[in-house]
């Protein structure tokens, strides 16, 4: 389900191409996704921040939801839409609607 994208660093199958599409992604881009191995994704996975989610701006998110015409997300897309964590089915603070 992964290949190599670095030393240290492994990739899901799908993502490393011109029109990237995970594997592992499940649903349509813009309507409702949701990751079937969240639990195990890859690295590169683990290190990509949502816009926001920490407070921060991300050039990388902004453009990866260009690619799909989806808009940026704003701080505003935090408040008051908390979701569960499939890690511990605790309501997390600062993740965005779907």
């Amino acid at each position: 389900m992964t290949e190599d994208v670095g030393t240290h660093y492994r990739a899901m199958a799908g993502t490393n191409k011109t029109h990237p599409r995970c594997i592992a992604l499940n649903g349509i881009i813009g309507h409702a996704v949701s990751c079937s191995i969240y639990e195990n994704r890859s690295s590169t996975c683990r290190a990509f921040t949502a816009s926001y989610s920490d407070g921060e701006y991300h050039e990388d998110c902004a453009k990866a939801r260009a690619r799909y015409g989806l808009p940026e997300l704003t701080p505003e897309d935090y408040r008051d839409n908390p979701i569960v964590n499939p890690d511990d089915n605790e309501p997390e603070k600062n993740k965005p609607a779907a």
